[in-house]
């Protein structure tokens, strides 16, 4: 699985294995965190399908900032690639 922000130039990509979260405490906690950091209702106990957790593997990350002052740059000179294992 393949999971990234919506922003195309602050841009983090995470790629991993996702698999159904069992665990109904943490589902609960996550959802619980999920609603007050954004002001949201979802209910855990009745969620529209599976709870997924991601075992990340690689993780890729940049900030694109297109400044026009190197017409060189291709504004992805801080990109970094994180590997876990």
């Amino acid at each position: 699985i393949t999971v990234h922000l919506e922003s195309g130039s602050e841009v983090v990509i995470i790629e991993g294995v996702a698999e159904t979260v069992s665990d109904r405490a943490l589902v609960e906690l996550v959802v619980n965190l999920y609603n007050e950091k954004y002001h949201w209702n979802m209910d855990p106990h009745n969620l529209p399908g599976p709870f997924y957790a991601v075992h990340t593997q690689i993780a890729f990350g940049w900030h694109f900032e297109e400044s026009g002052l190197n017409p060189e740059s291709t504004g992805l000179e801080n990109a970094t690639r994180w590997r876990f294992v």
